[in-house]
């Protein structure tokens, strides 16, 4: 029963959505701001693979609407979170008693997203951890959510991107949201990565507590940070967007993976200026083929003009898209890269990009 009411409100998302894209397609006013409230509530309901997905659209903020990039950027941050109740069977299911684990866990998350929400807890002898819970009843509602989100992809058609482009996104999607199911996995990409840049420090990457790991519960050292689009001052700012850029050129160029989920949530800066890396979800490999283009000279990413310029030729940029049709792996490079950039756009960074890579740039072109 609950998953035909799943069913039905994704329906219901699914037709207000293309109803919307219809009327603006047909040289009508579509209420963008009126469309998007609707989807923030009810995807912040239904969260999963639904909201997964908006996430991931909200971040292409040089192309949606302004008024409904606004409402779906609200799911990164103001996501409505479950109740306590259901996510405490799942702590006790993975736990048992939960009083010989911990002194205390906090009844009201600090972070909700698609997949689950991140509670602060205080363990028997003291250590404060948080807990990443995945959502109750989500592995089994997965499957049926995915099939309902294909459907309302399809709307993106009207938008003139070709049906190969959006059965790769969706490809992209449903193999990421599997693998996010078991959050064992993630707490070995956070060992990983903190090995990898131990002897890095201007990075801060969360200690996994492994006897406390499940395949629904992710337990960390809690590392508390200012949110990346909250850091004050210029200086701080420059520093997270030159720290944030080394890591991105030496995780391309030196080990070939890429962090695939950049919005800004899952960054932050610590009291002695480090960057935080939250989330290790999603890491990709990075496709051979793809081969990095920096101009010379100080980059300014706050210059937005040319995305400006982009949105006004939307329907021809489109257009020219479906005639392009890249491998389906480098998508998601595409788009956690894009991520990655507006994050440096919210930074104002200043950077020599083209001679912060030469370095790396000599030393592929050696064994390439």
């Amino acid at each position: 029963m609950r998953e035909r009411g799943r069913t039905r409100r994704l329906f219901g998302l699914g037709a207000r959505t293309g109803g919307a894209v219809l009327k603006n397609r047909m040289a009508g006013s579509a209420d963008w701001n009126a469309l998007g409230e609707a989807l923030f509530d009810g995807l912040s309901e239904l969260r999963g693979p639904a909201m997964k997905l908006a996430q991931i659209v909200a971040q292409w903020d040089d192309v949606l609407p302004p008024e409904l990039a606004e409402q779906l950027a609200r799911l990164q941050r103001q996501a409505e979170p479950m109740p306590w109740p259901r996510i405490r069977e799942t702590l006790v299911a993975e736990y048992g008693d939960l009083d010989a684990c911990f002194r205390h866990i906090e009844p009201q998350p600090f972070a909700s997203a698609s997949m689950g929400q991140v509670h602060k807890a205080v363990t028997r002898n003291g250590e404060t951890l948080v807990l990443k819970v995945q959502y109750p009843g989500l592995a089994d509602a997965l499957e049926g959510d995915l099939r309902q989100v294909k459907r309302i992809m399809r709307l993106g058609r009207w938008l003139k991107v070709s049906a190969s482009r959006l059965d790769a996104l969706f490809e992209e999607l449903a193999a990421g949201l599997r693998d996010e199911l078991d959050y064992r996995a993630e707490a070995q990409t956070l060992a990983r990565y903190r090995e990898r840049y131990r002897h890095e420090p201007r990075l801060c990457i969360p200690e996994p507590v492994e006897a406390l790991c499940g395949e629904r519960v992710l337990a960390m050292r809690y590392l508390p940070g200012t949110p990346l689009d909250e850091v004050a001052g210029d200086k701080a700012r420059q520093q997270a967007a030159t720290t944030l850029a080394d890591w991105l050129t030496e995780e391309l160029f030196t080990y070939g993976e890429l962090h695939a989920d950049p919005h800004a949530g899952n960054f932050a800066v610590d009291d002695d200026s480090r960057l935080i890396i939250y989330d290790f979800g999603a890491v990709i490999p990075v496709p051979e083929a793809v081969a990095p283009l920096f101009a010379p000279g100080e980059q300014d990413f706050a210059d937005v003009r040319v995305h400006r310029r982009l949105r006004a030729l939307s329907p021809r940029v489109w257009a020219a898209m479906d005639r392009l049709q890249p491998p389906a792996d480098t998508l998601l490079l595409s788009r956690a890269l894009n991520g990655h950039y507006w994050n440096m756009v919210r930074l104002g960074a200043r950077l020599d990009m083209q001679r912060r890579c030469q370095p790396l740039l000599r030393w592929a072109r050696a064994y390439s």
